[in-house]
């Protein structure tokens, strides 16, 4: 099963995130371990390494040295490049639904590469019509 984890999973899962009730955290790093156990591919694009520097303030090289190493290094990543018909019709989307083109375009990329969106963000319950959306615990239970 390919999954595309929106930049907030990885942030859970390196920041160790909780909200009021619920480890993010711990469900972040459970669906890499789950992944580096072979149950899933992850994918992974430019926007999402663009977000995370610009959150974390990290070079490209760090982020996959700390980050994504594991992944990396089980060969269970898979980056997946961005074409500018995709850039086209996120923005129209964006536009439509009224959300940030980045959230369209990790929808836009799920979709393409026949990937389940893995994501918390709000924006892309917008977003079901066009791409399969999935918090991480209920990946983990499917």
């Amino acid at each position: 099963m390919k999954i595309y984890l929106d930049t907030n999973v990885y942030l859970d899962y390196w920041e160790d995130r909780k909200d009021k009730f619920k480890p993010l955290g711990e469900f972040a790093f459970s669906l890499m371990k789950e992944t580096i156990n072979c149950r899933f591919f992850v994918l992974i694009s430019e926007i999402v390494i663009k977000e995370l520097r610009n959150v974390l303030f990290m070079q490209k090289e760090k982020i996959f040295a700390t980050i994504l190493s594991s992944l990396k290094e089980s060969g269970k990543l898979v980056f997946v490049d961005i074409s500018m018909e995709q850039v086209h019709e996120s923005e129209k989307i964006s536009r439509q639904k009224n959300i940030p083109k980045a959230d369209a375009l990790h929808a836009v990329l799920a979709r393409d590469n026949k990937a389940v969106l893995v994501s918390r963000d709000k924006h892309h319950i917008l977003v079901k019509d066009i791409v399969e959306v999935m918090k991480p615990e209920e990946i983990l239970t499917t």
